[in-house]
């Protein structure tokens, strides 16, 4: 299957280029993020703004978060590509090993002295939904 679209033409450094824009449905459905979510608090259980996420919980650990995924993944998450970004100085984010299934995303942020820290974060999840 492919998603059709109008074929554009646009100059790029002096020269005209023919665009075509449809691409393969599996380019869509594989090569999307699954799920994301971000929140603006240090602790809590507040989402600021998500995709296929239900709720996150706040472990009794610093730094330690859970989300629960609306759609679960075929296999565990940390099989699959994952990113984050936490705000502050000093932060490292991870998926934790205890908690990560394929309907639960384990967050862990740590300083650099391997200590857990909260703060304000955000992630991204591309693998393939069951």
């Amino acid at each position: 299957d492919t998603f059709e679209g109008t074929t554009s033409t646009e100059t790029v450094s002096g020269a005209s280029v023919t665009i075509p824009t449809s691409v393969a449905s599996k380019y869509v459905v594989n090569g999307t993020l699954k799920a994301w979510a971000s929140t603006l608090d240090q602790t809590g259980t507040t989402i600021s703004n998500s995709l296929n996420v239900s709720s996150k919980t706040d472990e009794s650990s610093a730094g330690e978060f859970n989300y629960t995924l609306i759609n679960a993944a075929v296999e565990e998450m940390d099989a699959s590509a994952f990113g984050a970004i936490a705000t502050g100085g000093d932060r490292n984010v991870r998926l934790g090993g205890a908690d990560t299934t394929t309907s639960v995303v384990d967050i862990r942020i740590n300083n650099t002295s391997g200590n857990g820290v909260n703060a304000p974060h955000s992630w991204m999840w591309a693998g393939e939904l069951a």
